[in-house]
């Protein structure tokens, strides 16, 4: 199942199921020095089995985190050099 809005002319309802809902739980390694493959773990992450790399988006401080392997449970992916610091990681 997908989550869903259904709208008429007058009213919509939205569908919404934890099940289906792409999440992230861990990000390895946690630190890194220089360039680096990331793997992030999660679940629903790629539900369909037409998702590719190419339709996965990876960001790390605003940093482009280049995919090159996704499944329904991770995302694997190549940052370069980045700054030392703590950064948020948006995967869409």
């Amino acid at each position: 199942g997908e989550n869903s809005a259904i709208c008429s002319s007058v009213s919509c309802n939205f569908t919404w199921a934890q099940s289906v809902t792409p999440y992230l739980v861990s990000v390895n390694p946690t630190s890194i020095n220089g360039p680096q493959t990331l793997t992030l773990m999660g679940q629903n992450l790629a539900t369909s089995n037409s998702i590719t790399t190419a339709d996965i988006h990876v960001t790390i401080g605003g940093e482009q985190c280049n995919v090159t392997s996704v499944s329904n449970s991770s995302i694997i992916c190549d940052i370069g050099n980045i700054q030392i610091g703590d950064y948020s990681v948006v995967a869409s």
